[in-house]
């Protein structure tokens, strides 16, 4: 599992990327770090309805790759991101667990529960509009 120091850059560069994803008019409605068990990693899941048109092409990783370098990021890289669409079933699950203001970016940790049928190991929301 990764380490918890680890893990507390990535939430930190996560929430800087979201604002400066933000600040260039994508406005995220969705962002959360999420535990792949299977893989043993984390990734920050990134959606919304500006990114849903760049999918399933990884077009969407070109805007994330140049909001990632302009907020000078030191722990996050393209490869810890995958824009997801708005539909994605564990987005829906979390929407239901937890609402965030559309502007805000406030961790909020979940471990260890079973929600809509998904298995959640840990999770971390950002934002969840």
């Amino acid at each position: 599992m990764a380490k918890q120091s680890l893990v507390e850059s990535l939430i930190s560069d996560s929430v800087k990327l979201v604002d400066e994803l933000d600040k260039q008019g994508h406005y995220p409605s969705n962002a959360l770090r999420y535990f792949f068990s299977d893989a043993e990693e984390w990734r920050l899941l990134i959606a919304g309805h500006s990114f849903n048109q760049f999918l399933p092409k990884d077009e969407g990783q070109v805007v994330i790759t140049k909001a990632i370098g302009s907020a000078n990021l030191d722990s996050l890289t393209v490869a810890d991101v995958k824009v997801v669409r708005t539909d994605d079933t564990t987005l829906i699950a979390t929407k239901m667990l937890v609402k965030t203001s559309p502007v805000d970016v406030r961790p909020i940790h979940f471990h260890d529960l079973t929600f809509s049928g998904i298995f959640i190991r840990e999770i971390c929301v950002l934002r969840a509009v």
